[in-house]
């Protein structure tokens, strides 16, 4: 699995190109003005979705979002933990459909470098398929995850960490 670390706000992934999205929404989540903020905020305020860890709303090509699918996930009060099983309930509910190959994960704005290790192995964990002795294997059907960060070049470095991490664990797998 490809994974890439992008400076993106919430309105930035809603324009990027992606067969599904993923957007992390703790407690106290404060949306913006972009469409996929205001899909957030309006399912909360509906009472559809709630910030409560593993509660998810999916939603298919909404307005404004130019991936066709979007899960909306709680994420609880935001903690690396919390994230890391909101990513991980969001990607297996994607596992399975041929159709997702590009995903874009939306974290807070506000998280820093546990938030991007959380969901790089969340993510990595969630989308694993064991192929190593089966006779007709089927790969992942994901091939691409972007995360989206407030900012790219601060967290570069646990990026690349979790990736090794991520790797190092498919590989122990495996044996």
């Amino acid at each position: 699995m490809d994974f890439q670390l992008k400076t993106l706000d919430p309105a930035g992934a809603a324009r990027e190109k992606c067969d599904a999205l993923v957007l992390v929404v703790p407690e106290g989540y404060k949306p913006g003005k972009d469409p996929l903020s205001r899909l957030a905020a309006d399912a909360l305020k509906a009472g559809d979705l709630e910030a409560k860890p593993g509660k998810m709303l999916q939603a298919y090509k909404p307005a404004g979002v130019a991936a066709s699918r979007v899960i909306m996930v709680g994420a609880g009060d935001g903690s690396a933990r919390r994230v890391q099983a909101a990513v991980c309930a969001a990607v297996g509910s994607l596992r399975s459909s041929p159709t997702v190959k590009r995903l874009v994960v939306v974290l807070p704005q506000d998280g820093g470098d546990d938030l991007v290790r959380a969901a790089v192995t969340g993510t990595a964990e969630a989308a694993y398929v064991y192929v190593a002795t089966k006779s007709k294997p089927e790969g992942r059907e994901i091939a691409r995850v972007t995360i989206a960060v407030a900012d790219a070049k601060g967290m570069q470095a646990a990026f690349e960490t979790a990736k090794a991490a991520a790797t190092g664990i498919e590989f122990a797998r495996e044996l």
